[in-house]
């Protein structure tokens, strides 16, 4: 079945969404609320996007050196599967001796800052 990228053979809903004037589209108008009126949701997404901050800087700083995730890890002394839990997001609480490690086989510095938001 072929799909036309044409909005008017969008479902109304969708099609709303697609030609509407500036209204957003019903997901970020949710996150927009729940982001306004919820601290601990605020705090969880806010927590969560710092984290994968990290994960795409490290992913980066290992392509811009041109390794490969094996050689990384053989580089910091880690194995392999760790560091691509590690570039994932699904590991949680890794230690800063983990990063140091890790920045020191990419030739980088590890700077951990506190922010006021």
């Amino acid at each position: 079945m072929k799909t036309s990228s044409n909005p008017k053979n969008l479902n109304p809903q969708y099609r709303k969404t697609v030609e509407g004037p500036s209204s957003p589209p019903p997901f970020q108008a949710w996150l927009h609320r729940q982001l306004e009126n919820d601290e601990e949701f605020r705090k969880r997404v806010e927590e969560r996007l710092n984290e994968l901050q990290l994960e795409q800087q490290l992913i980066k700083k290992r392509r811009e050196r041109g390794l490969t995730q094996a050689q990384l890890a053989r580089y910091a002394r880690l194995g392999q599967p760790y560091l691509a839990k590690l570039e994932s997001g699904s590991l949680r609480n890794v230690e800063v001796k983990t990063l140091i490690k890790t920045a020191t086989a990419l030739g980088c510095r590890l700077k951990i800052v506190f922010e006021d938001p």
